[in-house]
């Protein structure tokens, strides 16, 4: 089971730190790394530092040859509590540290390995189990020991989740490969058409008139029937009237009709044409 990790590897991580500040590029099956020691600046350093560790070349083909000390900080474990409430929950057999590192690794999103902890007991306390997490001497990232809380619990989703290859969204219409009918219609204004449009009816068949209008307002080749990019045939009339209290109208518009055109008629376009209308200003107030 792969599970997505905050913390990278700490070898990766030390080797990009140094081909970063020496303009390198090291590739980590090249270089062995020695067990970690404890190790402090000198005094009056402004270096910040609690390890050493000497990486050391094993490819005679390795761009970079023999070893160099390097200087770092290990994470605490005890730090973890600062970050993160130390208890979850995990299946009934984890009874040690090296069990339930996958159930550890996949909480909280940590990088721990097996060689990274010494193997410790968990302790029962009835309703729940610790178990102390305690780094191994040769852990190149951690150090110190924390104690988790353990309840029992925990459902993988990857182990029941089986079926994980889904369809796409289907938004905002079932074709989602054509323009969507609102987006292209919704941003007009019809008002011109005030009286023609104003005569329509919910229930109606959109006609040659309606058409005519489209074509007018869009500039495209509307069809009353018959399939075609833009058409008609097979649409039907939701709704006409007063845009008030219908959401799916911009209320500035004092009319609206809802069209919601046949997709196997119209190639070109899906969903609903949205038209949106005011009464005309009348002419001696222009």
């Amino acid at each position: 089971m792969s599970t997505a990790s905050l913390y990278p590897d700490p070898r990766e991580t030390l080797l990009a730190a140094i081909g970063e500040a020496n303009g390198i590029e090291l590739v980590i099956e090249d270089y062995d790394f020695s067990n970690p020691i404890p190790a402090t600046p000198p005094q009056g350093s402004s270096a910040v530092y609690n390890t050493q560790v000497t990486v050391t070349a094993n490819n005679i083909a390795a761009a970079y040859q023999e070893s160099v000390d390097i200087f770092y900080n290990r994470l605490k474990l005890e730090d973890l509590a600062t970050l993160v409430s130390l208890s979850l929950k995990a299946p009934a057999d984890v009874d040690n540290s090296h069990k339930l590192i996958p159930s550890l690794n996949s909480r909280f999103g940590l990088n721990i390995l097996e060689e990274d902890l010494l193997l410790t007991q968990a302790v029962d306390m009835v309703d729940f189990k610790t178990i102390t997490l305690t780094a191994a001497p040769g852990s190149i990232g951690w150090q110190g020991e924390t104690t988790i809380q353990v309840s029992e619990g925990e459902i993988n989703l990857e182990n029941h989740l089986t079926v994980t290859a889904l369809p796409g969204l289907k938004y905002p219409t079932e074709y989602p490969t054509v323009p969507f009918a609102q987006f292209y219609s919704y941003w007009r204004d019809f008002t011109e058409h005030h009286t023609v449009l104003a005569a329509i009816q919910a229930g109606s068949v959109p006609n040659a008139v309606l058409k005519d209008v489209l074509v007018a307002v869009t500039g495209d080749a509307w069809l009353t029937s018959g399939p075609g990019v833009f058409s008609l045939g097979g649409a039907q009339i939701l709704f006409a009237g007063l845009t008030v209290d219908k959401g799916i109208f911009n209320t500035d518009y004092k009319y609206g009709i809802q069209i919601r055109l046949d997709h196997g008629t119209a190639s070109g376009i899906a969903g609903d044409l949205i038209i949106h209308f005011n009464d005309p200003v009348p002419e001696d107030t222009v």
